[in-house]
């Protein structure tokens, strides 16, 4: 590849990078410093939670910066055709492969059954201080709602369910009361919102769902009762293949950069 391909190649794929990582990075200030970007979202889907979007725009911002700032240093560096911003780029890009080489190392070797020991242990962790730290609700509330499930391994899981949280629930006289208002122990044997079966972008029944004087069977018409750790194995184990494709695509979509970084770098000597 000549100086011009090179050059041409790595600017393209950097300026589409960097497009990206705005993209991301002001999603993230949207959703983290202002209410209109929340309020759209909570309108558009009801079972999504404030401390969730807040989350996700840390995560945006954060993501979003870091492609910033490795695709300006390779798009400098090869606009500017400058050696040490392309060795920086090639750097940065390294990492990240190793990153995720050593990842997939670690899975292999820690095993599934210690990748299912630490899902169970961190869920339980959070469903213990359910609703007293907003990140960790945020995790458990999409963990919850994006594989169906409910606890770790179960709606049981809810039994010792202490912190009084800012929702409506319904206690065992089918009284719907709000939380502020009520103590603590209205909240033992129930379970967080996103626990109950949603039905396009609202809940089925939250009456229903969080009536916890029903029979099981009666239940498990609004709640999922299955619980995460499984469910999260059995997603794993279903997709594997599309992940193992997928980490292959960007680890192969890194080396292809590194090499045009190496390419250019070598045409300027």
């Amino acid at each position: 590849m000549g100086e011009k391909g090179a050059k041409i190649c790595l600017v393209s794929f950097n300026v589409i990078c960097l497009m990206a990582g705005v993209a991301m990075f002001t999603g993230g200030l949207l959703l983290e410093y202002t209410d209109v970007g929340k309020s759209i979202l909570m309108t558009l889907s009801p079972t999504i939670t404030s401390s969730q979007l807040g989350a996700v725009g840390v995560a945006l911002i954060a993501l979003g910066a870091f492609v910033i700032l490795v695709s300006f240093v390779g798009c400098c560096g090869a606009v500017s055709e400058s050696r040490g911003m392309l060795g920086l780029y090639f750097v940065a890009l390294l990492f990240l492969l190793l990153g995720q080489v050593a990842v997939t190392v670690v899975a292999f070797v820690y095993g599934y059954q210690g990748f299912a020991t630490d899902i169970d242990t961190q869920l339980t962790t959070y469903i213990v201080g359910n609703g007293t730290v907003s990140s960790e609700q945020a995790v458990l509330d999409t963990v919850q709602q994006f594989f169906q499930c409910c606890g770790s391994n179960g709606i049981n899981d809810y039994e010792k369910f202490y912190p009084v949280r800012n929702e409506t629930v319904v206690v065992p006289v089918s009284t719907s009361i709000n939380a502020t208002n009520v103590p603590a122990t209205y909240f033992n044997h129930t379970w967080p919102d996103s626990c109950c079966i949603s039905v396009g972008k609202s809940y089925k029944d939250l009456i229903m769902c969080k009536n916890v004087s029903l029979p099981k069977s009666t239940l498990t018409n609004y709640v999922n009762t299955e619980g995460c750790t499984l469910e999260i194995q059995k997603f794993v184990k279903d997709n594997l293949l599309i992940i193992g494709v997928a980490a292959a695509g960007i680890a192969v979509i890194e080396v292809i950069a590194m090499i045009t970084s190496c390419s250019l770098r070598k045409e300027l000597d």
